[in-house]
C-alpha cells in the first residue's frame, strides 16, 4: 500500500434513494475500519467511496456520491456484526444482485 494515499471504493448501484446512501455509507465505514484493522501503521488512512448511480433528468446519463471518512469508526458490536454479516470481511466481492437491497426480480 503507498503511504499517504487514499484507499479508494467504487460502486454502481440502480438507483439512488436514501436506503442505497446508508448501504454505501456503512459499507465505506465498515471496509475502512477493516483496513485499520489489518494495518495498523495506516492509522492516518483516509477511505473514500465513489457511487455511481443512474440519472433521469436528462442532464447526464449518472451521478457520483460520495462517502469519506477517517479514524477509528466506533461501531456498536450489534452493528458491526450486522454490517459483516451483509458485507463480508476485507477483500470480499460484492455479487450484484444478492442480499438484502437487491430486487426480488
Amino acid at each position: 500500500m503507498w503511504p499517504k494515499r487514499p484507499h479508494l471504493i467504487f460502486g454502481a448501484a440502480p438507483r439512488f434513494n436514501e436506503v442505497v446512501r446508508e448501504a454505501f455509507e456503512s459499507f465505506i465505514r465498515l471496509r475502512h475500519q477493516q483496513h485499520l484493522e489489518l494495518t495498523p501503521k495506516r492509522a492516518d488512512l483516509l477511505t473514500v467511496g465513489i457511487l455511481l448511480t443512474p440519472r433521469h433528468d436528462g442532464f447526464r446519463p449518472w451521478d457520483t456520491t460520495l462517502a469519506a471518512t477517517t479514524g477509528q469508526q466506533e461501531f456498536e458490536p450489534d452493528l458491526r456484526s450486522a454490517l459483516e454479516e451483509l458485507w463480508g470481511p476485507f477483500g470480499t466481492r460484492i455479487q450484484p444482485g444478492v442480499g438484502p437491497y437487491s430486487d426480488p426480480d
